[in-house]
């Protein structure tokens, strides 16, 4: 393991044991998806991209990493548009926490915010009650009780 990967591994540790639940006071089911997202990343980058996980550094999640993994998200786990974004947004947090903690982060970061949050397809299809159903929907309470 070289030192910019333990950096890593020690910031990843630090934000999710440290600075969310004790500083953020983050509920447990955020934590649990920041943690997700960034095993997820981790994962990715193993498995997927075949970088030995002693050898994942900051330099590894260069921007056009990051966006792929994104890609990723929603052609091959099937994620929607709306999930890609938080799971971006959990990387943006997190590279703000790593770049206020050590400057090696800082040029990185930088890179990251430049990714754009995914815009998602808008439909217009609403779905309305007929008016029967409607009508049969209002006639339910007993307007002769005032409960």
């Amino acid at each position: 393991m070289n030192k910019h990967s333990n950096l890593l591994y020690l910031l990843i540790r630090d934000f999710l044991t440290v600075y969310l639940p004790k500083q953020k006071t983050a509920s447990s089911h955020t934590i649990k998806s920041y943690k997700q997202t960034l095993n997820l990343l981790i994962d990715y980058t193993k498995e997927v991209m075949g970088f030995p996980i002693m050898k994942i550094d900051f330099e590894t999640f260069t921007r056009n990493h990051l966006e792929n993994f994104l890609d990723w998200l929603e052609t091959t786990r099937g994620c929607t548009v709306s999930t890609r974004n938080q799971r971006l947004a959990t990387l943006k947090s997190f590279y703000t926490y790593a770049s206020n903690r050590d400057v090696v982060a800082v040029p990185y970061a930088q890179e990251i915010y430049k990714i754009p949050v995914k815009q998602s397809e808008k439909t217009n299809d609403f779905k309305y009650f007929s008016e029967d159903v409607l009508k049969l929907i209002l006639e339910q309470p007993d307007v002769s009780r005032r409960k």
